[in-house]
């Protein structure tokens, strides 16, 4: 266990017992529950700890410093489990280099290839999750063996260093040093007070390649003023994925990265994540406070996005009112304002329009394609669609099926 997380176990093991866990930290916490009822004939279990003799893995924040494999420069132990979180200071990123690199070689065969023990190299926010993402892999895939691997630099702040080795075999283990001293290549923090700008990948034309294995950008704005909303524009977009098409109607997002932009405070899960081949697509985040996140595994992806902060729109916690801007006067044109509604657990939100006069802009079928107010039912501008509104009728009151509506 690297860091905070949750192993659970139940059931009859019938010989074979649970596997072996072995932290990187120096606490465990242990919790045994049951239920009500009882088979009569479960007899519970027993197990055995100890604390290993030399402790490895944890969080590293100096400008510069080493990491070893237990035990280095002897042989390391089996079932060692160590994670280093490295983290630059702002505005700066990593550069790894392997003084030494000693590790039990890989298992090769005609159809696929393995490492029993292992370094794996990560980059960005999330890299605690990256072992199932590769798109975030700083060589590629695990490091085993006794060639030296060659430097490798992140694009960003934050870094992580996973080793790992098995019930069997052991060897000399690696030493590595670790620098902070290039400024990063993409992501930062947007000025608060900055309302209209623009992000972009380190490379932003088409054809001219990363000169790194990954890229992974984060951008970060806060922001003081809910009352309004951040359009975020994809100018242009291209992340390819493995074995899919770019020009596909539907692309999904896997191990080739995506673009996403999400409020700040927000995890991603909801909130679409964008890669394929994108232009001129439009975003809709309450509040002026955001996070940008860039993941790309291809040396030819790129992006390019503006973001405009809208004077309307924002998160509401409580009952209120929702009125256009300058109402009862004429809104503007070209108004774009996002409202999320969100209030207390087991709550349920009911709307009620009071006054509504709009462009009629209703086409055959009924719908609005100019001016409208749009409400969903949930949080994210993927949820359900409750309504589509214009013109001078009142539309019925509306009752939300959770705590949340998007408007």
């Amino acid at each position: 266990i690297a860091e905070p997380r949750n192993w659970t176990v139940c059931g009859n093991s019938e010989g074979t017992r649970p596997s072996r866990v072995e932290t990187g930290m120096n606490q465990v916490h242990v919790l045994f529950t049951t239920d009500g009822t009882s088979d009569g004939t479960s007899k519970g279990f027993s197990l055995r700890f100890r604390a290993s003799l030399e402790r490895c893995g944890g969080y590293l924040t100096a400008p510069s410093g080493f990491i070893q494999s237990p035990g280095y420069p002897r042989s390391y132990s089996h079932y060692r489990y160590c994670s280093w979180h490295i983290r630059a200071p702002a505005g700066r990123r990593i550069r790894l280099e392997f003084l030494d690199f000693d590790l039990e070689e890989r298992l090769r065969t005609a159809t696929y290839t393995h490492c029993y023990d292992y370094v794996y190299i990560t980059q960005g926010q999330d890299s605690y999750y990256a072992r199932n993402r590769p798109e975030n892999s700083l060589y590629n895939g695990s490091l085993c063996g006794s060639d030296r691997p060659a430097p490798v630099e992140t694009t960003g702040e934050y870094m992580h260093i996973l080793f790992r080795s098995d019930s069997s075999v052991a060897h000399r283990g690696f030493k590595a040093k670790y620098s902070t001293d290039l400024p990063t290549l993409c992501g930062g923090t947007v000025p608060e007070d900055d309302n209209f700008g623009s992000v972009a990948s380190p490379n932003t034309t088409t054809g001219t390649p990363n000169t790194t294995t990954s890229v992974y950008c984060v951008w970060n704005k806060n922001g003081g003023n809910d009352n309004t909303t951040t359009i975020v524009t994809i100018n242009r977009l291209y992340i390819p994925q493995p074995g899919q098409s770019d020009t596909a109607p539907v692309v999904t997002c896997s191990t080739g990265g995506s673009l996403s932009a999400t409020p700040q405070g927000s995890w991603w899960d909801g909130w679409k994540l964008y890669c394929g081949s994108i232009t001129n697509k439009k975003i809709y985040l309450p509040g002026n406070a955001f996070n940008i996140i860039y993941k790309a595994a291809n040396p030819l992806a790129y992006f390019n996005v503006t973001y405009k902060v809208s004077p309307c729109g924002g998160t509401l916690y409580y009952p209120g009112n929702i009125t256009s801007p300058n109402f009862p006067s004429t809104y503007e044109t070209n108004t774009e304002c996002i409202w999320l509604l969100e209030f207390g657990w087991n709550s349920q939100i009911r709307l009620v329009f009071t006054d509504i006069d709009l462009d009629d802009s209703r086409d055959s079928d009924g719908g609005c394609d100019k001016d409208y107010v749009l409400v969903r039912n949930g949080q994210y501008p993927t949820s359900p669609l409750l309504g589509k509104y214009c013109g001078t009728n009142l539309p019925n009151n509306i009752t939300s099926m959770s705590r949340f509506l998007f408007v």
